[in-house]
């Protein structure tokens, strides 16, 4: 057999063994669970303290703006790092086009920040 798809072939193996036994566990889990619901054990517990107003709150989403900015550059940010760190040379045209790549990333998040600043989502 070729060497890629035996390679393939014990991911494939791996993977449906993996999948297999969570299903299996899952399925033990499920048979052996003790099943008797009450009142008690159905409400809300909230920190040993019975629940005061309603349950979701309203969140703002600019929050989650940030966060999405945050991932996204921190994800830029261990690909720039590993590129940097990398043993090949570095030319100068490469380094036009990362410094480029992180200019246009810098102005978006700019433009990002200052939109959310105006419309406070």
């Amino acid at each position: 057999m070729h060497e890629t798809y035996e390679g393939l072939l014990n991911l494939l193996v791996f993977t449906g063994g993996v999948a297999g036994m969570c299903a299996v566990l899952y399925l033990i889990a499920y048979m052996i669970k003790p099943n008797m619901p009450n009142p008690v054990k159905n409400s809300t517990y909230e920190c040993g303290e019975d629940v005061v107003g309603e349950p979701h709150g309203q969140y703002s989403f600019q929050y989650m703006i940030y966060a999405i900015l945050f991932l996204a550059f921190d994800v830029v940010s261990m690909f720039i790092f590993a590129w940097a760190s990398s043993k090949s040379a570095i030319s100068g045209s490469i380094l036009l086009i990362t410094l480029l790549f992180i200019g246009i990333l810098s102005a978006a998040s700019i433009y990002a920040i200052n939109l959310i600043k105006e419309v406070k989502l």
